[in-house]
């Protein structure tokens, strides 16, 4: 008999969506300071190598969305950002809207498996916030793309503590 995946309760869930949901609901809406600017142009970069011109992306979790916006401020890519948190998306929205940016702004749970239709699949600083096990189902939620990136924040990299320092 095949292992059950562990899941989630409702009440679990909509905890945690009250937790972004107040987060966001008090956030100023932050300008992109010089080191988040230069990250992000890298990460376009990187981002650019992989992916052809018009390629469908997805932030799931996007929070801010600052990565999503850097790579709508790029030009090449077709950029959707997704959060269950409605007060993170709006926020997302708010921040592309100041940016004269668009993208596609979808409000779901990165826990539910998507269509398969971008090409890839990224998050910033969500899968560190979950349980073992629930990273591994955050991760098997998020296959099924041609790319799929996971960016964490950690004690090693430089970025990390420039923002921590800075924040």
């Amino acid at each position: 008999m095949p292992e059950q995946e562990p899941e989630i309760s409702p009440s679990a869930r909509e905890a945690e969506r009250q937790k972004w949901d107040t987060y966001y609901d008090s956030l100023p809406l932050h300008v992109e300071d010089a080191a988040t600017r230069q990250f992000n142009d890298e990460f376009v970069e990187r981002i650019s190598v992989l992916l052809p011109p018009a390629s469908k992306v997805l932030e799931a979790g996007c929070g801010a969305g600052w990565q999503s916006v850097a790579l709508a401020r790029s030009g090449r890519f077709d950029v959707s950002v997704m959060d269950f948190s409605p007060k993170a998306l709006d926020y997302s929205r708010r921040v592309f809207e100041r940016e004269q940016l668009t993208a596609n702004f979808l409000e779901g749970d990165i826990r539910e498996p998507g269509a398969p239709g971008f090409d890839l699949v990224f998050n910033a600083g969500v899968i560190e916030h979950y349980t073992f096990d629930e990273q591994a189902d955050l991760l098997r939620s998020m296959a099924g793309r041609r790319y799929v990136l996971v960016l964490v924040p950690n004690a090693l990299c430089y970025w990390y503590w420039l923002w921590r320092i800075r924040s």
